[in-house]
């Protein structure tokens, strides 16, 4: 069997981290961080030399290895088009081919749940267009993607670093808060600008590391469609499930 115009797994699960790394950013989850960071060196965090302190000294010692924003900005748009750079190539495509693919599934979803044999019909043609969808987005996703690996994973160790510190039990005491998202909501409301709709972000994200993990496991079954045979089965419930969560949070 041919290979697929080039369609590479590991480039499309690079692009999905940095999918789900930009949707986080959206929580201003690294600029809490680094108020955070000013706050405890300014002395305005009632925290001694413990644990959350090393915490706090280390991430400060090592921001130099961190992706600057610069840097994040440049990945986010190269890969997702997001937001815009006149020096940098955007991937102008990707948000309409995503939401025709969460769209279509969500449409599939629908059609199958009413029987007939008009529905029937109606059901191979929705998973004709969710097959179509989610090929074009394997294409986008491998192509831009591809050599980007080694910048999603640093990218995923500085969200993993910034999700250590914030978490820190001494640091969720000193905001008064029971978990990191609270933490955030609070630095956001109170030295940010303001509140961040975190709950839409932090679902959009899950549930986009659920599509894109469907996209790269499955993408062998988009290829050479045979007549009559439905792309999605019994075993695609959780890619449903993600798109249905991914556009209702889109309206919250």
């Amino acid at each position: 069997m041919a290979e697929d115009d080039g369609i590479r797994s590991e480039n499309i699960r690079a692009a999905g981290a940095i999918c789900g790394a930009w949707l986080l950013e959206q929580t201003r989850i690294l600029e809490v961080a680094d108020r955070i960071v000013e706050l405890f060196r300014e002395g305005m965090l009632p925290l001694g030399r413990g644990h959350a302190g090393d915490l706090l000294d280390r991430y400060y010692q090592r921001a130099g290895e961190r992706l600057s924003q610069a840097e994040r900005r440049s990945l986010y748009v190269r890969v997702l088009g997001a937001g815009g750079s006149g020096d940098v190539a955007a991937n102008r495509d990707f948000a309409d081919l995503w939401l025709r693919l969460v769209s279509s599934v969500s449409d599939y979803a629908r059609q199958r749940q009413v029987g007939g044999l008009l529905q029937r019909v109606q059901v191979l043609i929705a998973g004709a267009h969710v097959r179509t969808a989610a090929r074009d987005l394997a294409r986008n996703l491998s192509l831009h993607g591809y050599g980007m690996a080694a910048a999603a994973a640093r990218l995923q160790d500085q969200l993993d670093e910034t999700r250590q510190l914030i978490g820190n039990d001494e640091i969720l005491a000193a905001f008064g808060s029971h978990d990191m998202w609270a933490v955030i909501d609070r630095v956001n409301a109170s030295y940010l600008g303001g509140a961040r709709n975190t709950e839409r972000y932090r679902t959009q994200a899950e549930a986009g590391a659920n599509i894109v993990d469907w996209v790269s496991k499955n993408h062998d079954r988009l290829r050479w469609p045979r007549p009559c045979r439905l792309v999605l089965g019994p075993g695609d419930s959780g890619l449903i499930e993600a798109c249905e969560r991914w556009l209702a949070a889109e309206q919250k």
